[in-house]
């Protein structure tokens, strides 16, 4: 099977099953049923449906890529270098990390503030895109690796708006939200101007890449293999809406319950917490 076709009908599958679990979702709110056990088992099939799908995706890596002479190679390394990338990785792999071990205890974790650092960083790799797309000095590989960063950035952001301490606080699920939807359209007219030849070719003539399909900007590779990028587009908006849901119902909830627990200490608790911290013991009389 081509790699078009890998790409599409995987991206195809995964779109059809989140708006299935979305509908389904809408229709318990509606008629009644155990929301939160479906809430549950829906994110655990999202998750594993995602990773499947998104695994068998790359068997269209087998396929060889657009072979063009002229090709960009050196990307700029301020925007998009290998330091930049990593620095990226490294932050989602700690805020993910955090996140999933922050289920099997009660304490509080530094989520929130890994997760206000990844905004910033969001946020900047989009300003330091558009800056230079604005001028027409971004060459076709910046652009497009720089979309890929933005992507998988976005993606991550999600990751918080799960925790207790975000959902804590509203403002910082507010900018969560706007950073997410920020980043998403910049994302989409990185690629739309990269599709459709729009950017600047001073350094290097074009470049293709592997994301759900080979495709590329190179003139000789026609037809264009950009339309399961834009149905993943289109799943990227839908998981967005639907996380903001998520997020803009509860965050008053916990936001209560969080000033509540600030006003009503359990000082036998924290008289527990302090001496083991302080490694002092209780003495009986």
């Amino acid at each position: 099977m081509a790699s078009f076709q890998v790409g599409f009908y995987t991206i195809i599958v995964l779109t059809a099953c989140k708006v299935i679990l979305i509908s389904l979702e809408i229709l318990f709110n509606l008629k009644g049923g155990p929301k939160a056990l479906f809430l549950i088992w829906s994110g655990y099939a999202s998750a594993f449906l995602a990773l499947i799908l998104g695994c068998v995706s790359f068997v269209g890596l087998r396929a060889k890529g657009p072979d063009e002479p002229g090709q960009c190679e050196n990307a700029d390394a301020d925007i998009v270098g290998d330091g930049v990338r990593a620095a990226a990785w490294t932050q989602v792999a700690i805020l993910f990390f955090i996140t999933l071990t922050g289920i099997f205890h009660f304490y509080k974790t530094a989520v929130k503030e890994i997760g206000g650092g990844l905004i910033v960083t969001h946020v900047s790799l989009a300003i330091a895109l558009l800056v230079p797309l604005a001028r027409k000095e971004l060459s076709p590989i910046d652009a497009i690796l720089g979309a890929l960063i933005l992507d998988a950035q976005g993606n991550s952001l999600s990751i918080q708006l799960v925790t207790k301490e975000t959902l804590a606080a509203r403002w910082q699920v507010a900018i969560v939200l706007i950073a997410q939807f920020l980043g998403l359209v910049i994302e989409g007219v990185l690629v739309g101007t990269f599709a459709t030849n729009l950017l600047p070719t001073r350094s290097c003539n074009c470049f293709s890449v592997f994301w759900w399909t080979w495709f590329s900007n190179c003139p000789s590779v026609t037809p264009n293999e950009v339309e399961p990028f834009w149905i993943y587009f289109g799943y990227r908006f839908i998981n967005i809406v639907h996380g903001s849901y998520f997020a803009i119902t509860r965050t008053g909830t916990f936001d209560d319950a969080d000033k509540w627990d600030r006003e009503n200490p359990c000082d036998p608790c924290d008289k527990v917490w302090e001496a083991k911290v302080l490694g002092i013991g209780w003495l009986s009389h």
